[in-house]
Formats: structure tokens, sequence, C-alpha cells
């Protein structure tokens, strides 16, 4: 996959070359007076302070970019017409000076040494990304490095815990266009090219979901998983057995917060579809539970809920 351009090697050369270190924070904002003012303010209180911050305020009706203004010329403000997160990191990495971009959402918050335990890992060459977290989703304890076969089973990597190196994001070619899954697909492709991930395991990013976040259509959220993970198989040339797994545990998995969430008909579909791609006592046993009445589950759920509280 690789076209030539920045590489780990080439990487190495610029380190020894003495190339400064500089971090440039990008805030992508939409519609986001109510939490910008704290997102930045976590940048700002880090003990290894940021050479810049950088807000690219991406078409909000709100009054997000007076908020912004409000910090004076420590935050550089920038604006466009809606176009996702993916577009507005990019436009903001764009117009970064740094030689590492550390990307924070508009509903983050950083805890103060996040950027001082994430810089020492930048002096091994072959690192691209520096993320922080101690756990899976599934609570396992996650290791100090991420290579391709650890993400493409699932993303473990924050997009507000990541600090990216420049010139790897620049070879990538940034976030992908989709509105959706981008940090996730920039993660592989960079992976996919020979460079490592490297995880300090600690929780450092406060991940403040908001209404919006949680109100995401799991349909749409899906397909653009899934659209991720086709383009990642056809990129590595991958086994069609690989890709289909892979496939059939991104639609087991959206049924699941679909039932979760008592979207019942999406959850139907979904663990449906999965079927098509991997037929499994697992795939079963989600379309069962899809196809259970909600009274039913709701009833599940208290009696787990009443067995929890009464466990000591």
């Amino acid at each position: 996959m690789n076209d030539g351009m920045i590489t780990p090697a080439e990487s190495t050369k610029r380190i020894s070359e003495g190339e400064p270190l500089t971090v440039s924070v990008v805030i992508p904002a939409y519609n986001a007076t109510a939490t910008i003012a704290a997102a930045i303010e976590s940048a700002l209180a880090q003990t290894r302070p940021p050479d810049e911050i950088v807000v690219v305020d991406d078409g909000s009706k709100d009054d997000t970019s007076a908020v912004v203004e409000r910090f004076g010329p420590i935050v550089r403000l920038l604006r466009q017409a809606n176009a996702g997160c993916g577009q507005a990191r990019n436009t903001g990495a764009r117009e970064a000076r740094g030689t590492w971009l550390a990307f924070l959402d508009a509903d983050d918050l950083w805890l103060p040494t996040k950027l001082e335990r994430q810089l020492p890992e930048t002096a091994d060459p072959r690192i691209a990304v520096v993320v922080c977290r101690k756990y899976s989703e599934e609570g396992q304890l996650l290791g100090r490095r991420l290579a391709f076969d650890d993400l493409w089973t699932r993303n473990d990597a924050i997009v507000s815990s990541s600090l990216v190196r420049r010139s790897a994001f620049e070879q990538a070619g940034g976030f992908w266009t989709l509105r959706a899954c981008e940090d996730y697909h920039l993660w592989l492709r960079l992976t996919a090219d020979g460079w490592d991930m490297a995880n300090v395991p600690e929780d450092l990013v406060v991940y403040m979901p908001t209404a919006q976040s949680l109100s995401r259509q799991v349909e749409s959220f899906a397909a653009a998983e899934l659209a991720c993970v086709r383009d990642i198989a056809e990129r590595t040339r991958m086994s069609a057995a690989r890709m289909n797994e892979r496939l059939a545990q991104c639609y087991q998995r959206h049924a699941r917060g679909a039932v979760h969430s008592r979207n019942l008909p999406v959850a139907r579909r979904l663990a449906l579809a999965s079927l098509q791609h991997r037929v499994s006592a697992t795939q079963l046993w989600a379309l069962a539970v899809a196809c259970t009445p909600r009274p039913v589950l709701d009833l599940r759920r208290r009696a787990r809920a009443a067995l929890a509280s009464r466990t000591p």
C-alpha cells in the first residue's frame, strides 16, 4: 500500500537530523456551544502545553465561534461549511504547524497529563499514532502496541486520545470522507502501511457523549463501519473468508446495540444480514434475541439488574 512517500525509515532519518517536536491540537466543532470551552480549557491545562490550538467550526448554527473567539489569539479559529468531523479535522491539520497532531472532539476532555504521558512514545520512528486507553470495550487490558491485526477485529483507539505523526497523516491522505468510522479507517490504513500504533495504558480522556451522539442512527453508523471494512479488505487484498468474518462481526455488534436501545426492527435486519456472511451459534443467538418481544427483553434487563444489585 505504501506509495513511496514518508516511511518509518524516512521518519528515523528526520529524527536523527533533529527535526523539532511540536504539537498542534485540532478540535472540530459543530453546534458545540455547551462544550467547546471546556474542551479548549482541558487542552490549555496540559502539563506539557501544546504549541498551538486550532478549532474548526464545521458550519455551526449556534454560538460556537463566538465562544471560541473569547479565548483570543491563543486559539486559532477556522470556519467552513458543514462537511463532518473528519473533513473538519483535515482542514485543521492542513492549517496546523505542528509535527504532531493531537485530535480532540469538542465534547470530550483531556486529563492534565495526557500529552506529557504520550510524548515519550514519539521517539520511536516507527510510531505513527499514540493513543491512551487502559481497557478494551470487552474489559481486556490493552497492550502498549496495537498492530493491524489488533485493530482489524475492533477499534480500541478513541480519536480524542490520538496523537498523530503529521508526516504519516499526510502520507495516508488524512481522514476518510465518511461521517463515521473515519478515524478507524485511518488507523487501519496506517498500520497496513507498516506504521505502528503506541498505546499508553491509562484513561487520560473523558468521553462526554451528548444527546446528539447518543441518538446517532444505528444503521447509518453500521453502514459506515461496513464500508470501512470492505475498503480496507480491498486495499490489503484480504481473503474473502477473513473479510466475511469481520462483516458478520460488525452486523452482530450493531444488532446488539440496536437491541440495547430497543430498536428491534433494525436489530432484526442487522442480525439477518450477519448470517449472509457467517452462520454460527453466536449469529443465530443474536437473531433470536432480536426477535424477542420487547416486554420480555425489559423483564430480562430488570432481572439482571436485580441480581447484580444483590451481588456482594
